[in-house]
């Protein structure tokens, strides 16, 4: 009953990156440049440095793939076994076959390089130089990031029909042989006075809150969803041979199969550092 779709459908992703060394920085490198509101003298007056965000990303190989398939009614394989396979022409990479109605497979490998991202915020606030009286100072929710990941990868496979009976099966395979830092430096957030001025803070309220800052490294990152929605789920036309993942010494046999094979010979470091947060009077380097 109602309308059937046969369908059958492979995506195959392979990136390759060799003696490429990734390098990404923001911010004020060794210079403690003064990145906010640097203000006199303030009465009754609101200031605010808010909602900034300081970025520095840096990878070999990124991707994101996605397969879908669906049907207004019933959806089913047309008889066919789609395939993506890797031979074996790289030593490094084994022979790996994904066999499914529908089939995924995200291949990356990295070799001779370094990935290296470098985030600094330098003097990220309120300093005053005058005086302030009644005037409320804030520092909410700025964020820092500095994010080094060798092969990053997002995979989604994804059926959806009133009756599925089609099978399904996502692989991921990820080798780095390179290394990955990152690191947060030598910055200062929030609200301050002394010289240059000698500044006072009167009765102004002072708010220096949610600010975030995240160094984070990885030789392989990756998300790998499979989802079937359906109301019926039925008996695949393939089910002799099911969805199926072989390689590398590894195997997922099923109707619905997901292998992540990741492999990391590279060191991984991330480092937050030097950074002084708060509320600084008499402080002569702002803020």
């Amino acid at each position: 009953a109602g309308t059937t779709t046969a369908l059958s459908g492979a995506l195959l992703s392979e990136q390759r990156s060799t003696a490429l060394a990734t390098t990404a920085s923001a911010g004020y490198g060794s210079d403690l440049a003064f990145g906010g509101i640097q203000v006199g003298s303030a009465t009754n007056t609101p200031m605010s440095v808010s909602g900034n965000s300081l970025t520095a990303i840096a990878g070999n190989n990124s991707v994101v793939n996605t397969l879908n398939a669906s049907a207004t009614s019933n959806l089913t394989g047309d008889g066919l076994i789609a395939t993506a396979t890797i031979a074996n022409a790289d030593p490094v990479l084994p022979v790996v076959n994904v066999k499914a109605d529908f089939a995924l497979f995200n291949v990356q490998d990295a070799s001779g390089g370094a990935v290296t991202a470098t985030a600094n915020p330098g003097q990220l606030g309120v300093h005053v130089d005058g005086a302030t009286s009644g005037s409320p100072i804030s520092v909410l929710n700025n964020t820092v990031t500095a994010q080094a990941r060798v092969n990053d990868a997002g995979n989604t496979l994804a059926l959806n029909g009133t009756n599925v009976s089609s099978t399904a099966s996502l692989a991921n395979w990820q080798q780095s042989d390179n290394t990955s830092t990152a690191s947060i430096t030598s910055g200062a957030v929030g609200v301050s006075n002394g010289t240059p001025g000698g500044g006072t803070i009167g009765t102004s309220p002072l708010n220096v809150s949610g600010n975030t800052f995240n160094a984070s490294a990885a030789g392989n990152n990756a998300s790998n969803t499979l989802s079937v929605t359906a109301v019926n789920y039925g008996t695949p036309i393939n089910a002799a041979s099911g969805g199926s993942v072989v390689g590398g010494g590894y195997q997922s046999t099923a109707d619905y199969a997901v292998l992540n094979m990741q492999q990391n010979n590279g060191a991984v470091s991330s480092t937050v550092t030097g950074l002084n947060i708060g509320v600084n009077i008499g402080n002569a380097t702002p803020p």
